[in-house]
């Protein structure tokens, strides 16, 4: 789902009963006398107030709304090996040439070490920052650009003694101690996030013993998991028999964690909304819709009974001893039933 269409489902479903005003009473305006048969339905029909929201509270709502869906989006963006990787992706999707030399070449530079007094050193800085300023041109260009700012350096009628040579080389001097600040944030920019390789390989040690450790633990859990005690009401307890089935949903939801989310509600970039505010609410409220299943399921038993001794053509004594049983008795009976089932 694009972020847009998202944007204006969830607008749609906050605004779905509201009508949107200015803070005015909204007057409506009739052409036409009602008929006697819509007053009489109007008097029958209960009508309730149309909920107004001021254009600040939509706006508030509408940001409200946008946050979520951005954080909901965000959570869906792939997951790299490491950092590196992430920071290539992000170069080469802002069009910056990632296998090119030059791109490579600001890796290994390193800045701090290149000295603005010495002439070769600072004569670098400034070929740089006329790269950085001048992306299109090649590199016969920039030394061309470079030999005309700085003549008289590459001029064999001055030596280093001449005024005019240390003139040039101070004027470069200052122009490289003020490069350096554009070079060090372009190179930031490019720069790709150190890896000390044997670190890597501690910490990546460390997490396959813990995601190892976590495993063995998740798996004994759930093995020992073979049941579930459910209340139904106050003197009425049973226990649900887990499947092997339902043993290895809770053993791979538990492992794999960190993909539970896509893995159960996205395909094809497609967040199911509907499984999920279902799904949501049977976790937060289970014992309250269990609960309510049960006293439900009694109600439909009562009626059951009676009419079965309105209908039924059995004797007396045959109704009595049908019905002698409680009905959390015969509900313990079926769900006993069930979990042999299961078992077999």
């Amino acid at each position: 789902m694009k972020f847009e269409d998202a944007l204006a489902q969830g607008m749609a479903d906050k605004f779905s009963d509201i009508e949107i005003g200015n803070n005015e009473e909204t007057v409506q305006e009739t052409t036409q006398e009602p008929t006697v048969e819509q007053q009489e339905e109007s008097s029958l029909t209960p009508t309730e107030p149309t909920k107004t929201i001021s254009e600040d509270d939509m706006s508030k709502v509408r940001a409200e709304i946008e946050q979520k869906l951005r954080e909901e989006m965000n959570a869906q963006q792939p997951q790299y090996a490491n950092e590196r990787i992430k920071k290539l992706d992000e170069l080469a999707r802002s069009g910056v040439d990632i296998d090119s030399d030059e791109f490579w070449k600001w890796q290994y530079l390193d800045i701090d070490k290149l000295n603005t007094s010495n002439v070769n050193d600072a004569l670098q800085i400034a070929r740089l920052e006329l790269e950085i300023e001048n992306p299109q041109l090649n590199t016969k260009q920039i030394d061309r650009m470079l030999k005309k700012r700085y003549s008289v350096l590459f001029d064999d009628m001055f030596s280093d003694s001449d005024t005019e040579y240390q003139e040039m080389v101070e004027d470069l001097s200052i122009d490289a101690i003020r490069g350096v600040t554009k070079l060090k944030k372009h190179k930031e920019q490019l720069e790709l996030p150190k890896v000390d390789l044997k670190q890597r390989e501690i910490d990546q040690q460390a997490r396959t013993e813990a995601q190892q450790s976590f495993n063995k633990q998740v798996k004994e859990v759930v093995q020992s998991y073979n049941d579930e005690p459910i209340k139904l009401d106050k003197d009425l307890e049973i226990k649900y028999i887990l499947s092997n089935d339902a043993k290895k949903f809770i053993e791979s939801s538990m492992v794999n964690n960190q993909t539970w989310f896509m893995d159960n509600y996205v395909k094809d970039n497609n967040i199911d909304y509907n499984r999920l505010r279902r799904d949501m609410a049977r976790i937060y409220d289970f014992d309250n819709i269990v609960k309510a299943v049960y006293e439900q399921g009694i109600s439909v038993g009562k009626n059951s009974v009676v009419d079965s001794l309105e209908n039924s053509s059995l004797d007396i004594s045959s109704q009595k001893q049908q019905i002698s049983k409680s009905l959390s008795d015969q509900i313990l009976e079926q769900f006993a039933l069930q979990n042999t089932r299961k078992r077999n």
